[in-house]
């Protein structure tokens, strides 16, 4: 029986990066940090890190929450959202925690109402200057 040969250019047995990524987040997030996701292709590779890998199966920094933004909030122009001062309403509702706001990704739609600096291995998410920073958010 021959064995597979695996050529050592496309050999990742070795690479750590992953491991390395999710180390970091698990040690640098702050305590009840959320982390905003969109369904992106490309946050994908990190969520399964650290959310299913980290959280998950290890059971580590089970306080980080992760939640997921309907992508129709963002193609909405900023007027329909006049209750929560044109901030979509996740947004609202997550920065009146008051709680540390995190994305794995900077994505241009949330720029008009966010303030994005990268902080370590993900991107930190202020509200804007001059939009008032006790959103009130209306239920039903």
């Amino acid at each position: 029986m021959r064995a597979v040969q695996v050529r050592p250019e496309v050999d990742l047995s070795n690479d750590r990066s992953a491991e390395r990524y999710g180390r970091a987040l698990v040690q640098t997030l702050p305590r009840d940090a959320i982390i905003l996701h969109f369904g992106t292709p490309r946050e994908w590779q990190y969520r399964i890190v650290f959310e299913y890998y980290f959280q998950v199966t290890l059971g580590q920094r089970l306080d980080v929450e992760s939640l997921q933004v309907d992508a129709r909030e963002l193609s909405t122009a900023a007027d329909n959202h006049a209750d929560t001062h044109g901030m979509p309403p996740t947004f609202a509702r997550v920065f009146a925690t008051g709680r540390p706001v995190y994305m794995y990704e900077a994505l241009t739609q949330v720029e008009p109402f966010v303030n994005i600096t990268w902080e370590g291995e993900l991107f930190r998410v202020t509200p804007k200057r001059g939009r008032p920073s006790n959103f009130a958010v209306r239920t039903p």
